[in-house]
């Protein structure tokens, strides 16, 4: 059995394409360890005599990315957790062992033909020139799908020769590769009569009905997240619904249209501005959008970062390195800063100048707390105290709205993908 094992490292270095990684011997070792009954020598399981097996019941339905297949129930089964699964036979004419593999197809873009055509050259050239391999032919399949290929070969391991058959396939942005190794003087095994079965039993699951269910759907929405277009992305989700007489309240579509009518009202008091050279935006509030004597924090978006600028212009200097604002008693947003990070400039006055990140949770803090301020702390104890006015405070609310729904307008296309096997 253990010379079996060593046929596994073959096929999955073959199918190790596009970013997927094979599997150590450390590893089989392992798989072999915690299978103590399948030590035995490989000719132990040879059939005595010219009787075929009979296949077993498939009792035990598995779930892997966007498959469910069933096996028999007494089959013992190892899980590495990157995406190898083992199914062993037990018992009488019960040689080999099925692996189960998937792994991301590495698409960036959207599946055209050519793009399968592609992959699936590349993954029938690695499995055909795996080291071992000797008599491999691969032909187009119609199931599970049709984007199937079955394929068949010998592989030639410690002085032994395995017999390989199996199905690769994709599904979403998922790849599949479900093969049967078997010794070739045994091709009446159990695995042999079963694996067929199994392979008949694999059920493509498809995505249930949802607002984000349409892949034309999901792309404009995270176009239209991405240059802050709210109001598109309520229209959106109008059409949707009026188009739809029922619909779930489960359905992505109620909170993505919650949050865009939060982020569409808040960005009416903003200004955008595009770089014309990096495409770049920044998201300002509408007056709030440089340092100055009576503003001294200015939140903003760059790109999709929430960013602020603390500061004043004044007579004279603090030399700040502490900055503190009180939301509450005995709560505090502070940021520390050296003397490279804050830029001091003299012009019509002094300029002291510190950019920092931040994120929704201290925008909502300022804005909801009774009456803000900030206390800027230099050398010799030298500090300024700013009360935000009204301004301020609504520019950090408007920022800290739009940061949030699009941070989560994008998380909740992500996780519909993740959960339908799309990403």
């Amino acid at each position: 059995m253990k010379k079996l094992l060593v046929v596994v490292l073959c096929v999955v270095l073959a199918v190790a394409v596009v970013g997927c990684s094979g599997v150590s011997q450390e590893e089989y070792d392992k798989l072999l360890a915690e299978n103590e009954s399948l030590k035995g020598d490989t000719e132990g399981y040879v059939n005595a005599d010219d009787s075929p097996a009979e296949p077993e019941t498939l009792s035990t339905q598995e779930e892997l990315g966007r498959i469910q297949y069933s096996v028999p129930q007494a089959w013992q089964k190892s899980d590495d957790g990157e995406g190898n699964m083992y199914f062993f036979p037990s018992g009488e004419k019960a040689d080999g062992f099925v692996h189960v593999f998937y792994g991301d197809a590495g698409y960036s873009e959207e599946v055209t033909q050519e793009l399968e055509d592609a992959f699936f050259d590349g993954v029938l050239e690695s499995m055909e020139n795996a080291d071992g391999t000797t008599e491999f032919e691969s032909q187009k399949a119609s199931f599970p799908n049709d984007t199937a290929y079955s394929f068949t070969c010998s592989v030639d391991a410690n002085g032994i020769t395995y017999y390989n058959s199996g199905v690769t396939f994709l599904h979403g942005k998922y790849f599949y590769v479900f093969s049967a190794l078997n010794p070739v003087d045994n091709e009446m095994s159990v695995l042999t009569a079963t694996f067929p079965k199994i392979i008949d039993s694999i059920t493509l699951v498809e995505p249930k009905d949802d607002f984000l269910k349409d892949d034309e759907t999901r792309k404009k929405i995270k176009m239209l997240n991405e240059g802050f277009d709210f109001q598109g992305i309520i229209d959106l989700a109008n059409t949707y619904i009026e188009a739809n007489s029922q619909i779930e309240d489960s359905d992505s579509v109620h909170e993505i249209l919650e949050l865009a009518i939060l982020a569409a009202d808040a960005i009416t008091n903003c200004e955008i501005v595009t770089d014309e050279f990096s495409g770049d935006r920044t998201v300002y509030y509408a007056g709030i959008n440089n340092i100055s004597g009576d503003t001294n924090i200015m939140p903003y978006i760059e790109d999709t970062s929430l960013m602020m600028k603390l500061g004043f212009k004044a007579s004279d200097w603090i030399f700040f390195d502490d900055v503190k604002i009180k939301v509450g008693e005995d709560d505090y947003i502070t940021r520390y800063f050296d003397s490279f990070d804050v830029a001091r400039d003299v012009d019509n006055g002094i300029s002291e100048i510190a950019t920092t990140s931040t994120d929704p949770e201290e925008m909502f803090k300022i804005q909801n707390a009774e009456s803000p301020v900030m206390r800027f702390t230099g050398k010799d104890e030298k500090s300024r105290d700013h009360k935000l006015t009204s301004d301020e405070i609504l520019a950090c609310g408007a920022l800290g709205t739009i940061r949030d729904a699009y941070a989560k307008i994008s998380d909740l296309r992500y996780q519909w993908e993740r959960e339908n096997g799309l990403a």
